[in-house]
């Protein structure tokens, strides 16, 4: 079983079809992205108490919602829920419709769960390391903060893996990891899941 996972889209249609065309060239169970393929282009402290057209708040929403679940999973990002939030529903297509039905919080497939990472409450400090204030038990892909990271939990504390593009990282199964996928509009990069041996391989086109 294996899984092929991207996140942070932001709207950037080019890489995200570059990574979808390099994904495909590969037999993966499952297609996974963990947040923000679309973006909002209205900051949030412009937005106000009313319901906004779609095309006001975001570009291209149903080119990128036509992918979901025949391309790829959606997990809902903080862009997907703030469109969602202020969105008028009369001006969504049939796919944004359909995504606002359906999108999950969260997906859990064997002992891994993909989230978006705005759902970890993050220390107000901006270090190069990042992880949240509260130790998450299991294996979480996530994005949101756009570093491409591997972290392990020791018990005390969070520890960076060494990362290589397309070299694999081992996990252990019995252990507690946050792998942060990084960011497709920026760096074009997503992650390949391997279950058996348990691993993580970055990849950017």
């Amino acid at each position: 079983m294996s899984f092929a996972v991207f996140s942070d889209v932001h709207g950037h249609r080019d890489k995200l079809y570059k990574i979808l065309s390099q994904i495909q060239k590969q037999s993966f169970t499952k297609v996974i992205c963990t947040g923000d393929l679309i973006d909002v282009k209205i900051s949030k402290k412009n937005l106000h108490n009313r319901q906004y057209p779609s095309s006001e708040l975001a570009d291209h929403t149903e080119e990128l919602f036509s992918l979901v679940s025949h391309v790829f999973e959606l997990v809902k990002g903080n862009q997907e829920q703030r469109f969602f939030e202020y969105v008028d529903d009369s001006s969504l297509g049939i796919h944004s419709h359909k995504v606002a039905c359906q999108c999950m919080e969260q997906l859990t497939l064997e002992e891994l769960t993909f989230i978006h990472g705005h759902r970890f409450e993050w220390p107000e400090h901006n270090p190069v390391v990042r992880y949240p204030k509260t130790p998450q038990h299991g294996i979480y892909i996530h994005g949101h903060h756009h570093r491409p990271q591997v972290l392990k939990w020791t018990g005390s504390n969070y520890q960076l893996m060494p990362l290589s593009l397309n070299k694999p990282c081992r996990l252990q199964q019995d252990k507690h990891y946050l792998v942060n996928v990084g960011p497709t509009f920026l760096l074009g990069i997503w992650v390949e899941i391997q279950l058996d041996p348990l691993s993580i391989i970055y990849r950017s086109v």
